[in-house]
């Protein structure tokens, strides 16, 4: 029987309100493992917890426990289902581009073949009479075939910058095959600051800790993702960090963290290390991470598939072998368009995410800057008043470990605060 089987099994046999300790002596599971088996149960079910007024803590669970935990079994296969389902669907929708253009480029060749094919045959006629129903004589001159080297000619690299160093980025990444290319070049590749928000608690939380634990909101404004120290931005650091508001003699506010002041790898080996950024960047976005010359057959399939759908628009009223197919050359002319003007709608909307990235990073450069002024430096030498000593706990005598028996360390007055606690508690019950 798994552990999680004989947590519940206890719960159940206990009235589904118990403590850790009952689990504990029901099933002689040692009560570290009880904890966290009760915790992700209680989790997985909505479970009660009740903290007695002595601080003892008691899960209350529903006495359907079964079919509850049943449900929950089975919403989470549905879940995992619905992910891998997902993760297959956004796969085929990313080849289904790729193959739409190369599907749509060979029915274009195709039909050029068999109009070639007729008209030839038309012509060699013994009586010079084409079977076909041509209106204002014979023009095949569908596109200018030299016209599609351009396509192999873009770049989407401009500036004079490799594709290994554009906007910042290093392009070593695998080809991932020409459809996947095709949805790149259509859609891109995602957002380049995903992880900024991430990227914004590192960086606030390393300047905190350099600069003792005591911070003002100008130290925190090159690091925030708004770009501005206001209390919506500053809130959500003091919530993560577990930091404190604090007003100086002179009515300057200073952020407190001491939690964030305990190291047990040295006050400088972090510093030593990690170089901070003067303030928090963003990445621009860009056209495509895949290098050009991985796209030269998809401008090839693009280009080649919008003159040859533009053709075959243009064409035809006089070829009436066209014309019960006219929806159809419709939707692959809207396709060709879409394929090759979608990407450009795309350019030009990262223009203008740049520049509303590009306003950012500048407030925060001057954000930045603006700390050498010498009302802010007196702010921060107000806020070094609140700043605790970095306290590195590896250079401490300890009072405890595992690696010793407990009974040997009561040299250490592990068991004299013991002792205290407990003659304390005695007290306090009578």
């Amino acid at each position: 029987m798994s552990t999680k089987s004989k947590v519940l099994k206890a719960i159940k046999e206990l009235g589904h309100k118990v403590s850790i300790a009952d689990v504990a002596a029901k099933t002689g599971l040692p009560l570290h493992l009880t904890s966290i088996e009760l915790n992700k149960i209680a989790l997985e079910t909505k479970a009660v917890m009740e903290v007695s007024n002595r601080g003892q803590l008691v899960y209350k669970f529903f006495p359907d426990l079964d079919s509850i935990y049943r449900l929950v079994g089975i919403r989470k296969i549905v879940m995992e289902t619905l992910q891998a389902a997902y993760e297959a669907a956004f796969f085929l929708l990313r080849m289904s581009f790729g193959v739409l253009l190369v599907v749509s480029f060979v029915t274009i060749a195709v039909v050029f073949t068999v109009a070639l094919i007729i008209i030839l045959c038309g012509m060699d006629a013994s009586d010079g009479e084409a079977d076909l129903d041509l209106q204002d004589g014979l023009d095949f001159e569908f596109f200018d075939f030299e016209a599609l080297g351009m396509f192999f000619g873009w770049s989407i690299f401009t500036g004079g910058e490799t594709p290994e160093s554009y906007c910042g980025y290093r392009i070593d990444q695998p080809d991932r095959g020409f459809f996947s290319n095709c949805f790149s070049f259509l859609f891109g590749d995602g957002d380049p600051n995903r992880d900024l928000e991430e990227e914004q608690y590192k960086l606030t939380a390393e300047m905190i800790r350099r600069n003792g634990g005591a911070v003002t909101a100008e130290q925190l404004a090159p690091y925030l993702v708004s770009s501005k120290a206001n209390d919506s931005s500053i809130l959500p650091v003091l919530v993560r960090f577990n930091g404190n508001p604090e007003v100086s003699q002179k009515g300057t506010i200073v952020y407190t963290f001491p939690e964030l002041q305990v190291t047990a790898t040295g006050p400088s080996s972090v510093a030593a290390l990690y170089e901070m950024p003067a303030f928090l960047k963003e990445k621009d976005w860009i056209f495509t991470k895949v290098p050009t010359e991985r796209l030269h057959w998809v401008f090839f399939f693009a280009g080649a598939n919008l003159c040859g759908a533009y053709a075959l628009n243009q064409h035809l009223a006089w070829f009436q072998p066209l014309i019960p197919f006219a929806d159809q050359v419709h939707a692959i002319m809207a396709y060709a368009v879409f394929f090759m003007g979608f990407p450009i709608l795309r350019e030009l909307y990262n223009l203008v995410r740049n520049a509303i990235i590009d306003v950012r990073n500048r407030m925060r450069e001057s954000s930045a800057k603006a700390l050498y002024a010498p009302q802010n430096q007196l702010k921060i030498a107000e806020a070094q008043q609140f700043a605790f000593q970095m306290v590195n706990v590896a250079a401490q005598p300890m009072v405890y470990t595992t690696s010793q028996d407990i009974l040997g360390q009561d040299t250490d007055g592990l068991g004299a605060r013991i002792d205290q606690q407990l003659a304390a508690q005695q007290n306090s019950n009578q």
